[in-house]
């Protein structure tokens, strides 16, 4: 009589103990005892000189397999009876606003069940598995905000599976589903989008030094490949305008360019000549003068004379002491 191949085990190094529970527990008992007999038991076993009673422990291991079976599914049933006479709260605990697409989430833990927006979890997902630090991708493992602990593997199923059903993107939590909720997996399959994606959070946070420096590396390093003078006091303008005014137009613009050559660079994607052709016609219809270098310098100016005279009022009250 033949059987079904032992569904995991070519990839037994690759699958957590999770997934082989699940996929074992997808089959029938019998077949299911017959997987682990043929590929585990029977080389320990042969030859065997006590087939009678290994037979008769076989059966009495089937019998007792099944009253358990059957006690876990009375036992789950008792203990969703319990969940669901609980009174839920219409409340999304992340945006604290009404719940419009709902999305419910087990606990056997905490014998409770929860319920979602399903934009704002499906958001909190997206944000703990592209989570960095200083452009250093950090994923996380999706977080129950309420009891603060990773999702299970059964829930985030159970998240996949509703929100499939929603008219929400998810094709990252669809990647993640493919790699088996496994985020050392995520972060190295998708090493080269969380890099890219924390760099381009770093340099549109306006308030960010660290995106800061990074546009100013490169406005002086396209300035030297595009052979415009930099010479030490227009330094100390752009400096000052990347720092004071993150908001303005022309900042936006290089600001876009920079992040066309990091990710040009970091997908090899040759565009660099493209990129330097485009920066050229940008700078050179503001360099060396325009309406943003102007206000930038009249404002170091007015710093620098009220300097002065601060300096001068801190000697003359020093003269009088």
């Amino acid at each position: 009589m033949s059987h079904t191949p032992f569904p995991f085990e070519p990839l037994m190094g690759l699958y957590t103990k999770n997934c082989q529970i699940a996929a074992l527990f997808k089959l029938n008992l019998g077949e299911r005892f017959r997987q682990l007999h043929n590929h585990y038991l029977v080389p320990l076993l042969k030859p065997n000189p006590f087939s009678s009673f290994y037979e008769q422990s076989i059966q009495d291991y089937l019998v007792e397999s099944r009253l358990r079976f059957q006690f876990r599914r009375l036992l789950n049933a008792y203990r969703l009876h319990t969940i669901h006479k609980r009174p839920l709260d219409s409340i999304d605990p992340i945006t604290f606003s009404p719940i419009q697409e709902p999305i419910c989430v087990y606990s056997m833990k905490d014998r409770r069940r929860y319920l979602f927006e399903a934009d704002s979890l499906n958001k909190g997902i997206r944000k703990n598995l592209y989570h960095s630090q200083y452009t250093i991708p950090e994923p996380k493992e999706p977080i129950h905000v309420i009891t603060n602990r990773p999702f299970t593997y059964v829930q985030l199923i159970s998240i996949f599976e509703q929100l499939r059903s929603t008219k929400q993107r998810i094709e990252d939590l669809s990647t993640y589903r493919s790699l088996q909720f496994q985020i050392q997996v995520w972060k190295r399959y998708m090493h080269r989008q969380l890099r890219m994606t924390a760099i381009r959070e770093e340099l549109q946070n306006l308030k960010s030094l660290e995106g800061q420096d990074m546009l100013l590396d490169f406005i002086k390093d396209s300035m030297a490949a595009t052979r415009f003078p930099l010479t030490e006091r227009f330094e100390t303008i752009l400096e000052s305008a990347v720092y004071w005014y993150p908001d303005h137009t022309l900042i936006g613009l290089l600001r876009t360019l920079c992040m066309k050559s990091y990710e040009s660079n970091l997908f090899k994607i040759e565009i660099h000549e493209i990129l330097m052709m485009q920066f050229a016609n940008l700078f050179r219809r503001h360099f060396p003068k325009c309406a943003l270098w102007d206000q930038v310098e009249d404002r170091l100016i007015a710093d620098t004379e009220a300097l002065r005279e601060l300096e001068a009022l801190d000697v003359d009250q020093a003269r009088r002491v």
